[in-house]
């Protein structure tokens, strides 16, 4: 068994059984966060194993509400390589972002909801960023982690574009760039690639 993913709220069995088990073929782990155990007893002794250092791939999608446990799981795959932390909340992941970066420093693919810190990281070399409001933030995180060779953006706001872009095309890291968006923003995108 290489890949695990358990999606749905009510799954504290399921996952608690995965968490809680070091499978050494195990790579890949995607996991909704409102199935993660609520129960204080099952992360005591959770943090007592020791880390596992076989998955490389992990997803948590969901509601963070639950965020001292997410970093608590965390802790326990320190080779972790690939990110993806999807808060349906739309909240700000700034605290997640500087806990991960001093604990995965391995980390070389991170995909998030939006990015609201300049945190600096190790090894990053693609950002996935599901929106961006503040291309300002997204500038000074890829200046500040120059690894970043790849990123992806799903959907940028039309009033950041025309600053999103200009900024872009000053940066040497950025080798490839994928942009999602409606028929109006990606016409704006080509026009401000042309300038």
């Amino acid at each position: 068994l290489q890949s695990i993913e358990i999606s749905g709220p009510h799954n504290e069995f399921i996952s608690s059984y995965v968490l809680s088990s070091n499978f050494v073929n195990l790579h890949s782990f995607a996991l909704d966060v409102r199935g993660l155990p609520k129960d204080e007893i099952f992360y005591e002794i959770f943090e007592n194993q020791p880390p596992n250092y076989h998955l490389q791939n992990l997803k948590l999608g969901g509601f963070f509400f639950q965020r001292q446990n997410v970093k608590r799981i965390l802790l326990k795959y320190p080779v972790i390589r690939n990110l993806e932390l999807i808060d349906w909340g739309n909240e700000s992941l700034a605290d997640m972002l500087d806990f991960i970066s001093k604990n995965l420093v391995q980390l070389e693919n991170l995909s998030i909801t939006e990015i609201s810190s300049n945190t600096k990281f190790n090894a990053l070399k693609k950002l996935n960023v599901n929106h961006i409001r503040n291309s300002a933030k997204l500038i000074e995180f890829i200046v500040e982690n120059e690894g970043i060779e790849m990123l992806q953006i799903g959907l940028v706001y039309i009033s950041q574009i025309q600053n999103l872009i200009k900024d872009l095309k000053s940066l040497s890291n950025i080798k490839h760039l994928s942009i999602g968006g409606n028929k109006t923003a990606l016409r704006a995108i080509l026009n401000n690639l042309m300038l």
